[in-house]
Order: C-alpha cells, then structure tokens, then sequence
C-alpha cells in the first residue's frame, strides 16, 4: 500500500513539473472561456503571445454584445484564463468595466462605452464623474500622476521629471546638440559648430542616435553614434557625402541616405561602423510598407522619398495616419487618434482628440505626441505632460526621439 501511494506522488511530481515545464517554453496560446458575476455573464477571449511583448490580449464580451479589448502585461506565468471578474459601472449613460487577475489585482486601463464608442477612463473622465467606479480599484492606481511635479530645466527644456518613468530615455534636438533626459539625470552632446533650424538629418537606429558631424565645410566626413545605453559617443568616417545628403529612412537596423550630389544611396550600420553604397548607376532601394522597391536615382534626386512601415494589416481601416504598436497601431481619422488591436480591428479605442497633436511616436505600451509646446505620453494612466520647449509651438519634425532602457 505504502508503495502504491509513494508511486502515485512521484507520478504527480513528475506531471506537476511537466506542466511547469510546458508554460515555461510555451510562445502561445488561445482560449476562451466565461466569467459570470451578480451583473452578467462574459465571454473571455484570452490570446497569450511572447512574440508580441509578452502579452496576454483579451477581449471581453457581456449578453448584450458589448465587447471591449484589453492588454495586458505577463504578471501570471503564462497561466490559461487569468480572468476571474469582471467589475463593472453603468449609470444608464456610461458603461465601465475592469478586470480582476488570479493574483487579485486589477491592473488593467478601465474602458468605458458611451453610446456606441469605446473611451479609454482618462478621456471618459472629462466628461463625466465615474469616481465612485474607480474608488472600487484599489490596485489601480490612476492618481498616480496627479501630484505636483519637479522640474529639471536646462537651457529652455523643462522636463517633469517625476512624471517620467525608470526606462524612459528622451531625445532632443536642439540646434547644434542633441539633449538626452532621463529620470534622475541629462546629458547632451554637441555635434554642430553652427545652429541647425530644421533636424533632416539625425535619426535613431536601434539602440543608437546617427547624426552628422556639421562644420563650415562643404561636405559631410564624420558621422556621430551616441550609443543611448552605455552613453558612449564615437565617431563613423564616411567617403565625404555633400551636404545635399538625406534620410530615407530605418532599415535592418541600418540607417538609408540619399546623395543628391553624386546620385549615390549609401547604409550607416552603427552596429560595425560599416559605410556601404547600396545604389547602382540608375536605382536605389526604397522600402515601401516594409517592402523592398526599386526606385530611379532620378526620382530621389528630384524629389525627397521615405520609407513606409507595413501597414497590411490595417488596410481594411480608414484612416488619416497611422503609427505601429507591438500587436496594436495607433490611427488618427479627423480629429480624434485611435488605437486598435490587429486581431481585433472593428473594437478601436478613442484615445486623445487630434487637435494639434503631432509628431506621435508609440513604444511598447506608451504613446507619446507634441501638443502646442509640450510632449505628452498617453498609457493607462491618461495623458501626461512631461517635456516643454517653447520651440515645439513652431518646430516638431523630427525633434524628439524616444528610447525605452528595457
């Protein structure tokens, strides 16, 4: 008998670790399952993903067809249907709901419908008082940055810096330097002996800032690579690229310029330094939505062309202009900017109105925009202003740069 009992717990041991094992090294999985309260019943459609961040997304949707689509960090060992409540809020005009975890928190963004649409809480809450909705999440802490703030100033840039979050790194262009804030400290590095209006030609590839080294000569010699980890900056020899030299755009972790002088398209790889002309005679490459083409010397001479992410995926959409998230892009259609989720593209979330938003930038989970002379950042906890320069109301192409020190 002894031995029978002793065999069945070494069985289950052994199924124990297996089942250990298999969420360890598994990328993925889909389920779907209900959750019923007091209020409702849900169905959960729970997509777990390594690929895309990490990430478990779920939509949620009650007996009467309300759906509404949630992302939500890994926090549960790659576990099957994380979702054990639903918490919801409805004041006959205002629809609210979160969620609670196996571990009992409810961390998510709360999501809102009024009349036919879906607002994130922050944008929800300029309209309508659903404090007595929020005072039930506890462990979501959406006062988070509503106290008052410390400013770091430094030469007409004004940075919050307790609004600004551990791994966040900004950069800055600022006329003949580019500016670096983090959360405790800033940086900068001068790669210009005169001031330069107008960034044409700086841009960041992966982990590094590319930009040239501008002097009163006629050509272009050196280029700078600030490695934005290490903060180690080194410079790159190029064949003398004239000053007609611009930007297509990011590719493969390289950086793609155009000479309109000698007709040439040349590759930085910040990575091994390397310097490479990519053009033939009569063609050079242009990617468009993230698909090698073949473009005529000609034409990028006569006229400046970019580069263009892969957007397939969002063509059913009908948008104004659209920016990529990991499993999620973020659109603007009029005046309103939305985000949707590629598997889930008829649920958008009405994120921020348009009105003088630019230059939108998404990383990971954070969304970040210039609106008149500030740099905001929309997450979960709304929107929040963290960098200021006067220069914004009138300059923002290209003028700032995000990197998050993962």
């Amino acid at each position: 008998m002894k031995k029978a009992i002793s065999f069945s717990v070494i069985v289950l041991v052994l199924l124990l670790i297996y089942q250990v094992g298999i969420n360890f090294i598994k990328k993925e999985h889909s389920v779907q399952y209900n959750v019923e309260n007091e209020s409702d019943s849900y169905k959960i459609e729970e997509d777990y993903s390594y690929e895309n961040n990490d990430t478990y997304l779920i939509r949620v949707t009650d007996s009467k067809n309300n759906s509404f689509v949630f992302d939500v960090k890994n926090n549960y060992n790659k576990q099957r249907e994380i979702v054990k409540d639903v918490i919801t809020y409805s004041d006959g005009e205002i629809y609210c709901i979160s969620l609670e975890f196996l571990n009992k928190e409810q961390d998510t963004e709360p999501l809102c419908k009024v009349e036919d649409k879906i607002y994130t809480y922050s944008y929800t809450m300029q309209q309508h008082n659903i404090n007595e909705f929020l005072a039930k999440l506890p462990n979501f802490d959406y006062k988070k940055y509503q106290e008052k703030s410390n400013v770091r100033s430094d030469s007409g840039i004004n940075v919050n810096k307790d609004y600004l979050q551990e791994n966040e790194l900004f950069i800055i262009y600022d006329y003949k330097r580019v500016v670096l804030h983090k959360q405790f400290n800033s940086d900068y590095f001068v790669f210009s002996t005169l001031d330069n209006y107008k960034n044409t030609i700086g841009m960041r590839v992966g982990k590094y800032y590319v930009i040239p080294k501008l002097t009163e000569s006629a050509t272009l010699n050196t280029y700078i690579k600030y490695d934005l980890e290490t903060d180690l900056k080194k410079e790159i020899i190029v064949p003398g690229f004239s000053k007609q030299t611009y930007i297509n755009g990011v590719y493969d972790d390289k950086l793609y310029l155009f000479d309109k002088s000698d007709m040439k398209q040349y590759t930085i790889d910040p990575y091994s330094d390397e310097v490479e002309v990519v053009s033939t005679d009569s063609e050079s490459i242009v990617y468009v939505k993230g698909k090698e083409t073949k473009v005529s010397n000609y034409e990028l001479a006569e006229n400046n062309v970019y580069f263009t992410p892969d957007t397939t995926a969002y063509d059913s959409i009908d948008y104004d202009e659209i920016y990529l998230g990991t499993n999620y892009a973020v659109y603007k259609k009029g005046d309103v900017y939305y985000k949707v989720y590629k598997k889930y593209l008829n649920n958008p979330i009405y994120l921020f109105d348009a009105e003088d938003a630019r230059e939108v930038i998404v990383v990971n989970e954070d969304i970040y925009y210039i609106k008149e002379d500030k740099i905001y950042r929309h997450n979960k906890y709304g929107d929040i202003p963290l960098v200021q320069k006067n220069e914004f109301k009138y300059n923002s192409d290209n003028i700032y740069d995000i990197y998050h020190l993962d």
